[in-house]
């Protein structure tokens, strides 16, 4: 069994992170490799925007990059299922999809 993650990082610039206190947040869910579940990791992300208070040119990247690593899941892995992490600290946002495929 292999795992592949592409973990792109976004570094968060002043009034970008909108009104996102300074603890470290993170969420995770646990997806099928289906296409209809990439729709789901982005209402994920913008889940966590809203909660996390996130300005919309952060919210909205972030959505775009979390639906690209999950079609690229969902097409490419082979594998049965997916993990959507997405780690928000002072001043970075962090967003994973992992695998198990080849």
């Amino acid at each position: 069994m292999q795992t592949t993650s592409l973990v792109p990082s976004f570094v968060l610039q002043p009034g970008l992170a909108g009104n996102v206190q300074r603890e470290h947040r993170a969420a995770e869910r646990m997806l099928p490799c289906l296409l209809f579940t990439v729709a789901e990791a982005r209402r994920l992300m913008r889940e966590l925007a809203g909660r996390w208070k996130l300005a919309s040119e952060i919210a909205e990247v972030a959505c775009l990059v979390i639906g690209e690593m999950a079609t690229n899941s969902v097409l490419h892995s082979g594998s049965p299922g997916m993990t959507v992490r997405v780690t928000l600290h002072e001043r970075h946002l962090r967003a994973e999809v992992v695998d198990t495929g080849t």
